[in-house]
């Protein structure tokens, strides 16, 4: 049976790792951002019909931060919280929005 890892060590995992066993990058490839820019399009569509902008909005597991980009672009007050230290480092950099690591 395999031990049950320490909250240290998953904080550690999620930091550093996780992504690099994932998608095996650090930062996201070009790819993955045309993939979730499409989707964070239709995200975004369909929360338009619930929540007009100018709400907070939270995106947990932001990732490379396309959808907390265009919420922000759309009026929304929007932030990221994402583990990855190397992601959320590309979206503060790249995107300009703020995100928790």
């Amino acid at each position: 049976s395999y031990p049950i890892p320490r909250k240290e060590e998953l904080d550690a995992y999620y930091a550093r790792q996780y992504r690099s066993d994932y998608k095996g990058t650090v930062t996201p490839k070009r790819k993955h951002i045309l993939r979730y820019s499409r989707v964070a399009v239709r995200r975004l569509d369909r929360l338009l019909q619930f929540a007009p902008a100018g709400q907070k909005l939270l995106d947990v597991g932001s990732g490379s931060g396309e959808f907390v980009y265009m919420a922000s672009l759309a009026g929304f007050n929007a932030q990221g919280l994402e583990p990855h230290a190397g992601y959320s480092e590309y979206t503060r950099t790249i995107f300009g929005v703020p995100v928790i690591t």
